[in-house]
């Protein structure tokens, strides 16, 4: 009898060696339960729309309006389709910002900036600028025109919140280098390399293709071993895609984000295989935070677009113009430090 009994404890240990592998354990109650190991599930569309065409310069389109209160931490953001006359000079001369940050990508065509901080420069052709207008700040940017030719401009500005412990820091300005931004291709087959650590910033997210191949360009975040230049405050993943015809990509987004794709030209499928919407140019979608990952999917065009996205603040947010800040009483005071002149001066031979 006693042999048979220790036959069943082996047996059961064995099992339970067996299971530990093959499971997750956690703690609950102080007790040690097993659980089986989480699948990690692709996300679905929430909201699915046009972007607002405006008429001026040849066109631009609206994607995110201020007010969005579901895409926190982000405010704002516009696609820049331009065109220009011989010789025409246009842009948006100087104006104030306080308590975000703008993202400017100039895929094609470029800026001229200038600022009450003394910054000053051209970029353009695949260049970031980021910029924290923190406290305040006075900037331009006029667009990169041929005096000879009619040119054209395609780009994105983005604009970032901050969260209220820091809407009154030290405004800053930053340049990445089209050269400098990490860039990567996956293909079929091709196992993908993880980043070796992570920092406060946040865990590096995942991705993989399992057919076809995709470009991507990390302008903020990391994905995979790709370590984008910046590191700021708000967790953003920002990346710019091109997937070939009939591919498939999966990108892993940190599950606590709010996240948007757009779409600048061709078609993608977005979400798992049965709940799948097909987005087309210009269009872009919101995702349900119902998962992990991001499904992805050309048939036989290629595609060309944006994902974006950020960890909530969860803070109240009072826009008015180009001030966001968290109160009504701190958009006033904003605007009497503007006329105050607290947030600097610039003349014409600063833009």
């Amino acid at each position: 009898m006693l042999s048979f009994l220790l036959f069943l404890a082996l047996v059961n240990q064995l099992t339970s060696a067996e299971e530990y592998q093959n499971n997750t354990f956690v703690l609950i109650d102080n007790e040690l339960q097993m659980q089986s190991a989480v699948t990690k599930l692709g996300r679905t569309v929430s909201l699915f729309r046009n972007a607002k065409p405006m008429n001026k310069w040849g066109g631009y389109m609206t994607v995110i309006d201020p007010g969005t209160t579901e895409m926190d931490p982000f405010i704002f953001l516009v696609h820049h389709v331009h065109k220009f006359s011989p010789g025409e000079r246009t842009g948006f001369p100087p104006h104030p910002h306080r308590g975000f940050e703008t993202v400017t990508y100039a895929i094609e065509g470029g800026f001229e900036h200038g600022d009450s901080k003394g910054n000053k420069g051209t970029y353009g052709d695949g260049d970031v600028q980021w910029m924290t207008a923190g406290s305040g700040v006075l900037h331009s940017e006029m667009f990169l025109t041929d005096a000879k030719k009619a040119s054209s401009f395609n780009g994105f500005q983005l604009w970032l919140n901050l969260p209220s412990r820091l809407k009154m820091s030290e405004p800053a300005y930053e340049m990445l280098w089209n050269k400098d931004i990490p860039k990567f291709e996956l293909s079929e087959g091709q196992e993908p390399k993880p980043f070796a650590s992570s920092d406060a910033f946040g865990d590096p997210v995942n991705s993989k293709v399992e057919k076809g191949s995709v470009t991507v360009k990390v302008i903020s975040g990391r994905v995979n071993d790709a370590k984008a230049k910046v590191e700021k405050s708000t967790p953003v993943v920002y990346l710019h895609a091109i997937m070939k015809p009939n591919s498939k990509w999966i990108q892993e987004i940190p599950k606590e984000h709010h996240a948007l794709l757009y779409v600048l030209e061709g078609k993608v499928m977005v979400g798992p295989k049965d709940k799948q919407k097909t987005l087309e140019r210009l269009q872009y979608c919101m995702l349900n935070e119902d998962g992990d990952l991001l499904n992805l999917e050309t048939a036989d065009s290629k595609a060309d677009f944006l994902v974006l996205s950020g960890k909530p603040f969860k803070e109240p947010v009072a826009h008015q113009g180009p001030f966001v800040m968290n109160t009504r009483e701190e958009l006033m005071q904003a605007m009497v430090d503007y006329q105050m002149g607290k947030f600097g001066y610039m003349d014409e031979s600063d833009y």
